[in-house]
């Protein structure tokens, strides 16, 4: 399972690992000088035994105040497909 979305500077981002998938949070910066985009995760989930919990780096998403509105959507859409990962994960007939 891969999923992308993007809104505005922020980007939802499945990753996967060796036996799970998992997702980042990053935000896009464009350096004008060198004019080339290039981003920092801001936040990320882990998975452990009973599911997904989502992880700040530093204080970052406290940093960049404009977007609150549009990180919050990003992470309920992560929730839901990690949510969704994690019961395919724990019992592979599970079909909603």
């Amino acid at each position: 399972m891969k999923f992308n979305h993007r809104i505005g500077d922020l980007e939802l981002r499945s990753r996967e690992r060796e036996t799970y998938i998992t997702a980042d949070i990053i935000k896009w910066f464009y350096d004008k000088d060198n004019k080339r985009d290039y981003c920092i995760v801001i936040a990320s989930w882990n998975k452990d035994d009973e599911g997904y919990e989502l992880r700040f780096v530093g204080s970052r998403p406290m940093e960049f105040y404009d977007y609150w509105d549009n990180f919050g959507k990003l992470v309920k859409m992560g929730y839901e497909y990690l949510n969704e990962a994690f019961k395919q994960d724990f019992n592979p007939n599970y079909d909603d």
